[in-house]
């Protein structure tokens, strides 16, 4: 299934309880990780946008399954939440965003660490002790 592709889900159960067999539901995130994927989740049931979180329990299988889109976890809204979720997505990921999960490049070994990092994991150079 693509990113964005339409699937019909029997049970999908909204917050309030109510459920519609009939729901036409949409992938809208895929995460790195499970962290990232619960900051999303969170962010989604403060804008009172039902979701579901998919493939949290694939990071078992690290080194049995490559890492990447097609493992990791996911989100799907219901169709009807498809463009306030993109909206709140789009927020998250502003620049301007104190909560964005951005990186930086490691000016020692040009290696990618992720901004919760104060260190680089390659070469253990620290920014902010020189």
């Amino acid at each position: 299934m693509m990113i964005g592709e339409s699937v019909r889900l029997a049970g999908f159960v909204r917050r309030d309880g109510t459920m519609d067999s009939e729901d036409r539901i949409i992938e809208v995130y895929v995460a790195k990780d499970e962290p990232d994927v619960r900051m999303v989740e969170s962010a989604f049931i403060t804008a009172g946008i039902n979701c579901r979180v998919v493939g949290t329990t694939l990071g078992a299988a690290a080194g049995e399954i490559p890492l990447g889109i097609a493992s990791g976890p996911a989100i799907w809204v219901s169709e009807s939440d498809v463009e306030a979720a993109r909206g709140v997505i789009q927020e998250l990921e502003a620049p301007q965003n104190p909560f964005r999960i951005a990186s930086w490049q490691c000016p020692k070994c040009d290696s990618e660490v992720d901004s919760g990092f104060d260190m680089c994991w390659n070469c253990l150079y620290n920014p902010r002790a020189c």
